[in-house]
């Protein structure tokens, strides 16, 4: 299956894109966005355990994006964070499997707001309203006037559920499976869709910064640990199934970082 879905990934986009007229349209709004940072320097906050020992005050005045959950944080009010993006689409947040197992398992629950758990528990316990839960703790989050990436295929969503109405909201496409072995900036335009490797909101965000012409891009809270396994990420995907084990997912993940 996973290869199936390996090979037939860019016959698919390409489908889907020539009949998205008004993907097409929004996404060609983006060349305004092009380099619009240029040589500036931006802070990918990300959601891993290692955030926790990080000072987010200090970052206030720094051009910021953040992903995932990080609305959160207990800190978040601190950071004034500028954007956000998530690397998935806001109907794939209602039956995420590992969410449910985040909220029974929760990492250094000491470190998350007091209401966390009512939090949670509110966002599982309907799952046709999670999508929307979500959004709207993301609005509250952010001020007026902050820039909210949002998959291009949420543009209905948005719109019927009319969100994020005092952000800019910008819609982007993503391609996480490809067979080109050597990418280029064109890769890497978001007035078309981008190729981000695996699609996750680590790597959307990397490329969306890229494209903003940001010079430096620090990630904070990218320690996503495999033991303990806070968070699965590459070890249990098509790359790297669960059945491989620990030891050959870990040897197999050292040796693409050590071929590049």
């Amino acid at each position: 299956i996973n290869l199936i879905k390996y090979f037939s990934a860019p016959f698919y986009y390409a489908a889907y894109d020539f009949v998205d007229f008004k993907g097409a349209k929004n996404l060609k709004k983006n060349i305004k966005l092009k380099n619009s940072y240029k040589d500036k320097r931006a802070f990918l906050i990300c959601s891993g355990s290692s955030l926790n020992y990080v000072d987010l005050s200090l970052l206030m005045n720094e051009e910021t994006m953040c992903i995932g959950h990080l609305y959160m944080n207990k800190s978040i009010h601190k950071l004034n964070p500028k954007m956000f993006l998530l690397g998935e689409t806001y109907k794939g947040l209602r039956n995420r499997e590992d969410l449910i197992h985040q909220y029974n398992n929760p990492v250094f629950p000491e470190f998350k707001d007091r209401d966390y758990f009512d939090k949670y528990n509110e966002y599982l316990k309907n799952e046709n309203s999670r999508d929307i839960w979500y959004c709207n703790q993301i609005n509250q989050c952010f001020k007026e006037g902050s820039t909210i990436f949002v998959k291009s295929e949420d543009y209905s969503f948005v719109k019927k559920n009319n969100l994020y109405l005092n952000k800019k909201v910008v819609y982007t496409k993503y391609a996480g499976l490809s067979r080109k072995k050597e990418f280029t900036l064109d890769d890497f335009d978001f007035t078309k869709r981008m190729y981000s490797f695996n699609a996750g909101s680590v790597t959307c965000a990397l490329t969306t910064l890229i494209n903003l012409g940001f010079k430096e891009i620090y990630l904070l809270g990218a320690g996503y640990t495999m033991k303990p396994r806070l968070e699965l990420h590459f070890y249990n995907n098509y790359i790297f199934p669960i059945e491989k084990g620990y030891e050959k997912a870990l040897s197999n993940a050292n040796e693409i970082i050590d071929s590049h």
